[in-house]
């Protein structure tokens, strides 16, 4: 049986993308949560070009797709404040486009 390097290891003990702070909350060591309540396990369903714009949003923002829902039902990233800023007449004139023209791209 080949021996498992400890990085190795170490990357499969924090999970398939390697970050630690994603599984902070699961509280398995018995160690205090980073918010009141523990994490609990949760599905969703995604097409893979679906899932790997949402992981390359929560990469910009330097989360784990985790902790970006988290933070998202938390109130701590809104969206919508995000959206509103795109739409605004400000933006929409330095970007030289209409609302129409906008919702057509890419």
């Amino acid at each position: 049986m080949a021996k498992t390097s400890n990085s190795a290891a170490q990357k499969r003990r924090r999970g398939k993308h390697g970050n630690s702070n994603s599984l902070a909350n699961l509280n398995r060591s018995g160690s205090k949560p980073r918010y009141e309540k523990v994490k609990e396990n949760h599905s969703i369903s995604a097409t893979p070009t679906g899932w790997e714009g949402f992981k390359g949003l929560a990469d910009r923002l330097e989360l784990s797709a985790s902790q970006f829902v988290e933070s998202q039902g938390r109130g701590e990233i809104d969206l919508t404040l995000t959206i509103e800023a795109i739409y605004s007449p400000e933006t929409l004139a330095q970007l030289n486009l209409s609302p129409t023209q906008l919702l057509q791209m890419p």
